[in-house]
């Protein structure tokens, strides 16, 4: 079977079992790449190259989410297209624990005072917003100097 024939038949399935498009998109991707790699593509496994072409990915500078959506595609595609009874025992990487940085109701609420006095004063001058906000927005929040937080 020609890649793109496979491509076709594991973008097919997926549609069939509702994935969503983006999962789609991103399991085609990685798969397409996985062959790139593997060349030759068997109907079992190979679960030393599939380490092996992680490990490259990891290398790579490839976040941990993103090793495992190339192992939870490579994983579909041998069980659910191929078939394959030969188990892919493979554990997933370890996700990253940090906090993602926010800003607080108050900052948040600062940042919309400061974008209404712009688009007024936007059309008080008659020039167009964009060319205002990028002129005093940093002046104003650089001034107003907004603590970040950690969300927990």
């Amino acid at each position: 079977m020609k890649l793109k024939e496979l491509l076709e038949k594991i973008e097919n399935e997926l549609k069939l079992r509702n994935y969503s498009p983006k999962t789609v998109k991103s399991y085609l991707g990685c798969l397409s790449d996985y062959f790139y790699y593997v060349k030759n593509i068997k109907k079992d496994p190979d679960v030393y190259l599939i380490k092996k072409y992680l490990l490259k990915k990891q290398d790579g500078g490839q976040s941990s989410q993103t090793i495992n959506l190339y192992l939870n595609s490579i994983k579909y595609f041998y069980r659910e297209i191929f078939k394959s009874k030969i188990p892919i025992d493979i554990k997933f990487s370890k996700t990253s624990s940090k906090l993602p940085i926010v800003l607080s109701r108050i900052e948040v609420e600062k940042i919309i005072k400061i974008l209404l006095e712009i688009r007024t004063l936007s059309n008080y001058l008659g020039r167009p917003f964009a060319f205002i906000q990028y002129q005093s927005i940093e002046k104003r929040i650089e001034a107003e100097k907004p603590m970040r937080h950690h969300v927990r």
